[in-house]
């Protein structure tokens, strides 16, 4: 048996084995098992292969946080492809032109932004394909339709320090940068998480944080490589987190201070 990278893939791989039956993400009524977490990853991934996507294609996001968001960062890192998540709250130009500089292959847009998203549409003619996260539309590959098929695929040889994730910097003195991380980067840094916060499979986090943000799909991210389950929302709501933070005995929330004092 050769040597591998250690990836993000092979974490949600291993905890599958490990944790099976217990709850990975958790977002409203889905409660999603790590078993659960693989199947879907997998079968995203063979609807994204069977599309053209692979080692290097990059993968535009544009949504609020959601389970499809999760798979998609589960998928990507499976087959080598990178993911460019857009900060929503950017204006229509600034996100034109974050689309334009990482010039994705292919481009996931959640339900909220589709109007958004169709008067750019002919002015990007580098994305081969524009799909529908969340409730489908005219025009756009559903998200559900890359989710037919029994993830039977291959495995790729990925390696963890090719770029894995592109985040683009807040734009001062300028236009944004895309800021480049690996795969290893983000496995790195969570076990320095894990470390640090004591982390474990016993732990359940409250994702409240965008995951086009590196905050909130850093802590997710350790989270999961602990074992642990993350309770997603769709945006920050102080009453809906109080809420979920009751609810599922919350015992990790990263949050900023305006947070704190609206709830």
């Amino acid at each position: 048996m050769g040597l591998y990278d250690y990836t993000i893939y092979s974490i949600i791989k291993h905890n599958a084995k490990v944790y099976g039956n217990r709850a990975a993400w958790i977002c409203g009524d889905q409660n999603i098992t790590h078993n659960e977490f693989l199947a879907k990853v997998d079968r995203l991934a063979c609807g994204l292969l069977g599309m053209g996507v692979g080692k290097g294609d990059r993968i535009g996001v544009l949504a609020e946080n959601s389970l499809e968001f999760i798979y998609l960062y589960g998928a990507s890192a499976k087959i080598g492809a990178v993911m460019l998540p857009i900060n929503w709250r950017l204006s229509p130009e600034e996100i034109k032109y974050i689309i334009a500089d990482g010039s994705p292959k292919i481009f996931f847009a959640g339900s909220g932004f589709h109007d958004m998203i169709v008067p750019i549409m002919s002015t990007c003619s580098f994305v081969e394909k524009w799909c529908a996260m969340g409730k489908g539309r005219e025009g756009f590959v559903s998200f559900n339709d890359l989710m037919e098929n029994n993830g039977a695929c291959p495995e790729i040889d990925i390696d963890a320090d090719a770029t894995y994730l592109i985040i683009h910097t807040a734009a001062v003195g300028g236009r944004p940068r895309g800021a480049t991380l690996s795969q290893r980067n983000l496995v790195v840094s969570s076990l320095l998480a894990i470390c640090s916060f004591g982390l474990s499979s016993e732990d359940c986090s409250l994702c409240a944080l965008p995951l086009f943000h590196i905050a909130g799909l850093g802590i997710s991210l350790s989270i999961m490589q602990a074992g642990g389950t993350s309770v997603i929302l769709p945006r920050f709501d102080p009453d809906l987190a109080l809420k979920q933070i009751q609810e599922h005995k919350a015992t990790v929330f990263i949050e900023f201070p305006p947070m704190l004092a609206k709830m």
